[in-house]
């Protein structure tokens, strides 16, 4: 959901965390604008008289999530494709991930390979999924606070769960607590959080069923190799306070790193919380 100088940050900051655990990155930068976008789109909705409203958050949400419906609806709609197209045949996405895979297979030993995304980055994650054609596996993903829906994870990851040859060897997932959900916000203007924007607002019906959100945990059909951890529950494998922070928790991210690694990193390779102090 960042925008590109904010991408550009956090890679910065997390590259050598990777690099001393002998884990080498490689980042897709996708700028999907989302945030500003929603950021601006909400600021001119409150200006026309939301703001009257006052304390009443639930009152004045459900107002913002009915008038935000026509242009975030444009505007989640256009990232999604976007994720879909950067996949397609010859796309940049296609290419990049053919070239890495590639000069991995080269390899007398090939390297393993594992995926993260966070937020929208699960529909990315998702899109490559339904392209992927490598007889190689994907030793693991890590999906924090995603963005997409049930549906959407039940076509994309979960049949990369299944099989008598799953193109996963498992799913870790990090997510909020509902109480966090509802204590975050975005852009000051709604005051839940980004998820609950896009499931009540963004996406084709309202209150459509996210991966991401706790509240909707009773319609997930997850497998063994599937785990979900709380921020607010389960402490000390993820303890983000918000829907943004979970690249900057030193928790998650050392859970991603011993996800990853097949063990927790030493302390001295572990990330610190002044080099995930990014923004």
């Amino acid at each position: 959901m960042n925008s590109a100088a904010d991408s550009a940050r956090m890679i910065a900051a997390t590259k050598e965390g990777f690099k001393r655990n002998r884990i080498y990155p490689v980042f897709f930068m996708w700028e999907t604008g989302l945030f500003e976008s929603l950021k601006d789109v909400l600021a001119g909705l409150f200006g026309r008289g939301v703001e009257r409203i006052g304390g009443a958050s639930d009152i004045s949400d459900a107002i913002l999530e009915k008038l935000a419906r026509p242009t975030g609806r444009s505007i989640w709609r256009d990232i999604k494709s976007d994720a879909a197209k950067a996949f397609r045949k010859n796309a940049g996405g296609a290419s990049a991930i053919a070239e890495i895979v590639g000069a991995n297979l080269d390899r007398k030993a090939p390297l393993q390979m594992h995926v993260a995304g966070h937020s929208a980055g699960a529909v990315f994650l998702g899109e490559l999924l339904k392209t992927w054609t490598v007889p190689t596996p994907i030793a693991s993903a890590a999906l924090m606070a995603p963005a997409c829906t049930v549906g959407f994870y039940k076509n994309a990851f979960l049949p990369a769960l299944s099989g008598a040859k799953p193109m996963f060897g498992r799913i870790e997932q990090y997510n909020l607590i509902d109480a966090r959900e509802i204590a975050d916000n975005v852009a000051i203007f709604y005051r839940k959080s980004l998820l609950y924007l896009v499931s009540r607002a963004l996406e084709e019906h309202d209150e459509e069923p996210l991966l991401g959100l706790e509240r909707h945990s009773s319609t997930l059909p997850l497998p063994a190799r599937h785990i979900v951890r709380y921020a607010g529950r389960d402490r000390p494998q993820t303890d983000s306070p918000n829907h943004s922070g979970f690249d900057n928790d030193v928790a998650t991210m050392n859970s991603l790193l011993a996800l990853i690694l097949g063990v927790k990193p030493k302390p001295s390779l572990a990330f610190k919380a002044n080099e995930l102090d990014f923004g």
